[in-house]
């Protein structure tokens, strides 16, 4: 589920993968003597002309609607173990319909909590976490799994809380992970170049994102929330960043010493002492909204957007809880007495869009799904990732919850990048993920998505890297039009999509995203 794939000047073997990774001062002395040049696009922002949107009227078919009714059937007909099946979670969400004492501090529960090995944990009046130990208690459990006791416990637990009366919902707290894998690196940046033919000085994968900033710099007005590790604050390309939040409630995955902040600064992600920090966070918000014309690094989608830095993830990932209370936040959906009770901040200002470069095995619950629909229904568009595990999305979580847009990713051929994207009916549209094992253009850099890192630059690939190129041109919709609706912004970027063949698109992964339908005629 996690393609950390990076570009380096010289290669390295790790876990049976090559790993690239990119120096600065290496990559500026190789591009002053190269000779490869970009010449039909140029980094240009003005305002001499103004950008129209299609008229939102002439959208026949409804796609984004489509696709969440597709997603609700799914749901439907799910029973309560289909969600045990799948995914990995070590403990339960439980929302009571009033204010509940611990459920099983008293009463027949107890006799369940000692057995199963149950702590409830109190997140509001009506909603606790049930934890369930991994640890054999009866004799029989002692050669048994701990994956495999969990699933077992949670099975029996579910019974339990199908036959309480006073639950509303429960869900398993999936486990989530990330999804990947003047400016003098900008020309590397094909991924926003304008579509066509190599021999046309073109890229078959581009998506005419650079054409648009002749004409639109974007709106500091439209603010994207990224759910991710958490945001290098003091990197040379930061811009656009208003305040934000940390949700990583786990004391050992933070990384920082203490649960739920307010500092979204990401102190790094690394599971393990085999493995290095991603900065992932900082990659995907540097898509959407890189400095761009300060002489260094690459650039951004928008010139102008207020990104809201979210953490989610930490070491080894995130949790599913965690996760939902975040999408609330950064929507706006949480009451002031919610707010209160949870200890939080309100959200400085309302998300347009919210990009979720992250994903994890499981179905998505009703209680999710529910969350979804009602942040689309506020007025906030959700961008999610569709996984890296070359599978049908609609085993992953939240790819697979109706009120999302579900990007897979494309290389630069403009293909699905077979080798590790996921696919299906729920996906909504494709988009750069890139391919760092290729390098189709034949310049000596292999074919992913740059942007920034930890005092560096890099080239990554994965659905982590395509879902940012979807929110930062939905943001640029929402700058023209900021009264549209998250179904309007979504089914013109679908709708105006490039379509593909089977061969292009052999497995269900939508058309590739192109923002030439913004531009002047």
């Amino acid at each position: 589920m996690i393609y950390k794939e990076i570009m380096i000047l010289y290669i390295r073997k790790r876990s049976f993968e090559f790993v690239w990774r990119l120096h600065m001062t290496k990559l500026r002395a190789m591009l002053a003597s190269s000779a490869l040049i970009i010449a039909s696009t140029s980094l240009v922002f003005s305002q001499e002309m103004k950008l129209e949107l299609p008229d939102v009227g002439e959208l026949e078919v409804d796609s984004f609607n489509q696709r969440s009714e597709t997603a609700n059937k799914k749901i439907e007909s799910y029973s309560s173990l289909d969600y045990l099946s799948i995914g990995n979670f070590d403990s339960i969400i439980v929302e009571y319909s009033s204010s509940m004492k611990n459920p099983f501090a008293d009463g027949q529960n107890i006799a369940a909590a000692a057995t199963l090995g149950i702590t409830a944990t109190k997140i509001t009046p009506e909603t606790y976490e049930l934890q369930i130990s991994s640890q054999p208690i009866l004799a029989s459990e002692f050669d048994t799994d701990n994956s495999a006791l969990i699933k077992r416990r949670a099975e029996i637990l579910a019974n339990i809380l199908d036959s309480d009366e006073s639950v509303v919902d429960w869900f398993p707290n999936y486990n989530v992970t990330k999804q990947a894998i003047s400016d003098p690196f900008y020309e590397k940046q094909w991924h926003y170049f304008p579509n066509g033919s190599f021999e046309d000085g073109k890229f078959p994968g581009g998506t005419d994102i650079s054409e648009l900033w002749s004409f639109s710099p974007g709106s500091s007005d439209v603010v994207v929330a990224v759910l991710d590790t958490g945001f290098l604050f003091d990197h040379e390309d930061a811009a656009n960043v208003i305040d934000g939040f940390d949700f990583v409630s786990d004391l050992d995955a933070s990384n920082d010493g203490d649960g739920w902040d307010s500092n979204a600064q990401d102190p790094g992600d690394a599971c393990g002492p085999l493995n290095t920090n991603s900065w992932h966070g900082s990659h995907v918000a540097g898509t959407i909204g890189a400095l761009g014309h300060n002489g260094l690094g690459g650039v951004g989608i928008n010139k102008n957007v207020s990104i809201i830095p979210v953490r989610v993830l930490g070491k080894c990932g995130g949790n599913f809880n965690d996760i939902l209370t975040a999408v609330l936040w950064a929507a706006d959906l949480l009451d002031s007495q919610s707010l209160i009770e949870l200890g939080l901040p309100r959200v400085s200002k309302k998300a347009n869009i919210i990009n979720m470069s992250l994903g994890g095995l499981g179905r998505c619950q009703r209680g999710a799904a529910n969350i979804f629909q009602r942040v689309a229904e506020s007025g906030t568009l959700v961008v999610v990732a569709a996984g890296n595990d070359a599978r049908n999305a609609s085993d992953f979580v939240p790819a697979s919850c109706p009120g999302v847009m579900t990007v897979a990713a494309s290389d630069m051929s403009g293909s699905l990048v077979g080798r590790y994207s996921n696919f299906g009916p729920l996906v909504s549209i494709m988009a750069p993920g890139g391919d760092i094992k290729s390098d189709l253009d034949g310049n000596g850099f292999p074919d992913g998505v740059f942007s920034m890192i930890k005092d560096d630059y890099a080239f990554f690939n994965g659905t982590s890297m395509a879902a940012p190129h979807v929110a930062g041109l939905a943001a640029h919709i929402y700058a023209l039009n900021p009264d549209l609706s998250p179904s309007q912004v979504a089914n013109l970027m679908i709708k105006f999509g490039l379509q593909r063949n089977s061969e292009q698109c052999p497995r269900n992964c939508g058309p590739l995203l192109n923002a030439r339908f913004l531009l002047p005629n």
